[in-house]
C-alpha cells in the first residue's frame, strides 16, 4: 500500500541527527503502522526486516528527543505515532469523508480518544491522493466490507423493469430515447404504478378514439410525457350524456291534461281515416 511521505524531514535536524538505524527504523514504523497511527510493537521483526537489532529502550530516547514522537498504549503492547494522524488527515475528522470515518473506527477500537489527538489550527496535507494509488480507504475498506456492502445498497437506486412495460407499448419506435427518459422520470414505486396507469389510458384512448397506428406516438416521444396520462379521462359532450337528459323523477298530469290529451288522441285518429287514400284498380290495356 502507498502512503504519503514527509520529504521534509530530511532538512529537520531531529531527523539529520539520527543514526542511520534509527533513521531506518522510524520509517520502519511509519510504514508498518495502521491508517490510525498505531504499531502493534514487535521488536524481532523491525529488527529482522532492518538486519539489525533495535533496542526497544534505546530507540524510544533517540526518537522522542526534543519532542514525543511514539507514545506507548496498552500497557506497552502498542506505539502510536503522535504526528501520523496530523500530517495525513488534518486538524479533524469529518463523517462525509468515507476516509475519516475508517479512521475514527480504527481509533475507537484502540481505545484512543479523537479529541486527544486532533488539535485546532493543524494545517490539512496540501494536495490530496493521487488518482490511481492505493490510499488508506482501501487499507481498512476489507475490514469494514460489510459495511460498505450495506452503504452501497442503501445509496443504490431501485430499478424498474422498462422491458416489461415497453412490451406493453403500442408503436414501438424510439426505444433508447424512451429508456433514458423512463430512467430519469420512474424512480420510485409510485412512478411505476403511475407509468403502467398512464399506458392503460393510453391505449384505451387508442382503441376508443379508433387512432390509426400512424398517428400514435413514438416511444420517444409518448415516454418523454407519459405523466400527462396518469389522470386522463375521456371527455364525452354534454348533449352525449344520455343520463344527463333524462327527467330526474316521472312527470305528473291532473285528470284535466289527460282528458285532453285523450280527446286529442280521438282527433287524430279521425283525420288519419279522412286523409287515407282510395287505391284505385288498374286497367286493362285492351
Amino acid at each position: 500500500m502507498k502512503r504519503f511521505t514527509d520529504t521534509e524531514k530530511w532538512k529537520k535536524p531531529w531527523h539529520r541527527m539520527l543514526p542511520i538505524k534509527y533513521k531506518c527504523f522510524w520509517d520502519f514504523l511509519c510504514d508498518n503502522c495502521d491508517n490510525a497511527g498505531v504499531w502493534i510493537k514487535d521488536m524481532e521483526l523491525a529488527g529482522f526486516e532492518l538486519g539489525e537489532k533495535i533496542d526497544e529502550e534505546e530507540g524510544l530516547r533517540i526518537l522522542n528527543d526534543g519532542k514525543e514522537r511514539i507514545q506507548i498504549i496498552d500497557n506497552g503492547e502498542k506505539w502510536l505515532l503522535t504526528g501520523y494522524l496530523r500530517f495525513h488527515y488534518g486538524a479533524e475528522l469529518t463523517p462525509q469523508s468515507t476516509i475519516h470515518r475508517g479512521v475514527v473506527k480504527v481509533l475507537k477500537k484502540h481505545g484512543l480518544p479523537i479529541p486527544k489527538i486532533f488539535g485546532k489550527g493543524i494545517k490539512r496535507v496540501s494536495k490530496g491522493y493521487q488518482k490511481g494509488i492505493d490510499t488508506h480507504k482501501d487499507e481498512y475498506k476489507d475490514e469494514y466490507k460489510d459495511e460498505y456492502k450495506e452503504k452501497d445498497i442503501k445509496e443504490k437506486p431501485k430499478s424498474f423493469p422498462f422491458e416489461e412495460i415497453w412490451a406493453k407499448y403500442p408503436r414501438k419506435l424510439g426505444k433508447k430515447e424512451a429508456e433514458r427518459h423512463f430512467r430519469v422520470s420512474v424512480k420510485t414505486d409510485e412512478d411505476w404504478q403511475d407509468i403502467q396507469t398512464a399506458l392503460k389510458n393510453y391505449c384505451n384512448y387508442l382503441q376508443g378514439k379508433k387512432v390509426e397506428k400512424q398517428f400514435i406516438q413514438y416511444g420517444s416521444t409518448w415516454f418523454n410525457n407519459w405523466k400527462d396520462w396518469v389522470s386522463y379521462k375521456e371527455e364525452v359532450p354534454d348533449e352525449c350524456r344520455f343520463e344527463d337528459n333524462l327527467p330526474k323523477e316521472k312527470p305528473k298530469l291532473t285528470k284535466e291534461e289527460l282528458e285532453q290529451i285523450h280527446k286529442e288522441a280521438e282527433e287524430l285518429k279521425k283525420k288519419i281515416k279522412e286523409c287515407q287514400v282510395i287505391k284505385i284498380p288498374k286497367h286493362s290495356s285492351k
